[in-house]
């Protein structure tokens, strides 16, 4: 891909591979050039495939489908115990849960889509809102959508990890995350089991390369803006715990 005001190209395959390494060099590369739609869009595609891999996974496989209406049961069973649903309301959506079959599949991958593009765009808001905020930044939401699709890559790899410890460990729950130390005993109804689940190790490493991005662009030090990217993302898991905490 080339940057539309100077032709100096910007290699896709050096953005992938340096983001992990050297994430100071690629933002500095593309910090003085306008949003490249690519940068944003491809690895927003390769999210959505890879996040649909594992929404067909965890719907198919029956120790992870079992994990997920087991979860679904404890929280209606606490709404019975609430009086906000009968027993006999419980027994019937547990029974059509069970008969869902392929819709199953299909709610969960259609889900994942929702979930994952209100993440996506969602998140770069936050990231040009904080910057203007924090950092004075000038620059408009299409860098900042560049800046987090970029820094995206390593939230991507992280998924293909969280897969591969799913698979290895048999448990939905044995994410790269704190859950990892109580994976095996997880509790979707237990606040610090959520707590734990939320803080994962892949999000707060992409959250601070998007910090340097921010930098980059703000002309800040880069200190402030891997604070700034830490900050949104703090928010972030603020937002997910009171969200998950509503619905249990």
């Amino acid at each position: 891909m080339e940057s539309p005001d100077t032709g100096t190209p910007v290699g896709f395959f050096s953005v992938i591979t340096n983001i992990f390494s050297s994430p100071s060099e690629v933002y500095e590369k593309t910090a003085p050039h306008e949003p490249s739609m690519s940068l944003w869009l491809i690895p927003f595609l390769v999210a959505i495939l890879i996040g649909c891999g594992i929404a067909v996974m965890v719907t198919t496989v029956p120790t992870f489908k079992g994990q997920i209406l087991d979860a679904q049961s404890k929280v209606m069973q606490k709404r019975v115990d609430q009086g906000k649903m009968t027993q006999a309301q419980m027994d019937a959506a547990q029974e059509q849960m069970e008969k869902m079959g392929g819709l199953f599949v299909v709610f969960g991958v259609i889900g994942t889509v929702v979930v994952l593009s209100l993440v996506y765009f969602g998140g770069a808001l936050l990231l040009w809102l904080a910057a203007k905020i924090s950092l004075k930044s000038p620059a408009g939401y299409a860098k900042h959508l560049e800046i987090y699709g970029v820094s995206s890559w390593i939230g991507i790899l992280g998924g293909i990890i969280a897969a591969l410890l799913m698979n290895a460990l048999g448990s939905m729950y044995a994410t790269p995350s704190l859950a990892l130390a109580v994976f095996s005993s997880y509790d979707p109804m237990n606040s610090l089991h959520r707590f734990l689940a939320s803080v994962e190790f892949f999000g707060i490493w992409q959250w601070a390369v998007a910090g340097i991005g921010l930098s980059k662009t703000s002309g800040k030090s880069a200190g402030m803006g891997i604070a700034t990217g830490l900050g949104v993302y703090v928010l972030i898991i603020v937002i997910r715990y009171a969200w998950g905490a509503a619905f249990s």
